[in-house]
């Protein structure tokens, strides 16, 4: 799998720019055979042998520089049973920040902020609050000393995820900045203690916000609750217009709307192996875009009947005044 892709006049790299690269990988099926590849950026390899994890991204990223052509390389290796699989690829364009309105710690945030182990159990008054639990290990609340609120997050032992791995999103993170996106302020590298410290999001991460955590849902004047679980209660109770935008509720096919709405409540499942995957979601949607296809067309159908059936009742109607009119006149 070769995938090639070049700068257009419209960017204004300028001469000899600089690209950040960023290439995602999981599996998002169960496979019974083995899937494995080497991976080469403008014909340097940048890994061997890989083989994506199923449900968890594997990021790997490089710096690549020249304003020609540039290609990423997929190549099955022999003992591979399937071909190569990426889900996503990222291209930043890096450009020159004007020294004189940016900090030194924001221009290179992963050689400037560099925390000593003893410098975090400080920070998290000995990792005493623990905010979050993910395949990276535990996060944990901290403050700076001046004042600033942050989320350390902890690689553990029992960790999938490695060096590259972690230098990978420590890169991907120090480069990206977005008002709705989690700054990276620092990280840890002390023998074997690696850890990230983020900007800490104290209205609750997104996974909660997805989810209706806090309560955003009033059913009672004392009551709340979140939105899948009150679609579900809905659900079954067979009250699908209640969950239907009003907007669209008379001009839907109603199966098509039950198959979409299932289908959406079963992402919201807590455990992934609950969880559809990618695959089958793809399925669902083409299955409800085909019932509400058919029944638009089942719809305009009748509608050009109930209009010709009109028309010939006119005619009729016409051709019945004309003989009572001749008849008259007789």
């Amino acid at each position: 799998m070769d995938i090639s892709w070049s700068s257009d006049s419209s960017m204004s790299v300028g001469v000899d720019p600089t690209f950040f690269l960023v290439l995602y990988f999981a599996e998002v099926e169960v496979i019974q055979e083995l899937r494995q590849f080497d991976v080469f950026v403008d014909k340097s390899q940048l890994a061997s042998a890989f083989s994506p994890k199923f449900l968890m991204s594997t990021i790997l990223s490089r710096i690549v520089q020249d304003s020609g052509d540039h290609s990423v390389s997929l190549v099955a290796t022999s003992n591979s049973a399937l071909q190569p699989v990426i889900i996503a690829m990222e291209i930043y364009m890096v450009r020159p920040v004007n020294e004189s309105t940016t900090d030194s710690l924001d221009a290179n945030p992963l050689e400037n902020r560099r925390f000593s182990y003893k410098e975090l159990k400080r920070i998290t008054n000995n990792f005493n609050t623990t905010i979050g639990r993910g395949r990276f290990g535990f996060v944990y609340a901290g403050c700076l000393e001046n004042g600033v609120s942050v989320a350390v997050k902890m690689r553990s032992e029992t960790s999938l995820q490695g060096n590259t791995q972690f230098l990978a999103e420590a890169q991907h993170l120090a480069r990206i900045h977005h008002r709705n996106l989690v700054s990276l302020i620092g990280y840890c590298k002390d023998k074997k203690h690696l850890s990230l410290v983020n900007e800490y999001m104290d209205v609750g991460n997104l996974q909660g916000c997805l989810i209706g955590q806090p309560a955003i849902i009033a059913i009672s004047a004392t009551e709340k609750t979140n939105v899948a679980l009150w679609a579900r209660n809905k659900l079954s109770e067979g009250d699908i217009d209640s969950v239907t935008n009003p907007a669209i509720r008379e001009d839907c096919d109603i199966n098509s709307v039950w198959k979409v709405a299932e289908l959406a409540l079963r992402c919201t499942e807590r455990r992934a192996l609950d969880r559809p995957t990618m695959g089958e979601v793809v399925e669902g949607i083409g299955e409800s875009l085909k019932l509400e296809i058919s029944s638009r067309s089942m719809r305009s159908s009748s509608i050009r009947t109930d209009s010709s059936a009109f028309a010939d009742g006119d005619s009729v109607g016409a051709l019945e005044a004309e003989l009572i009119g001749e008849t008259s006149a007789r």
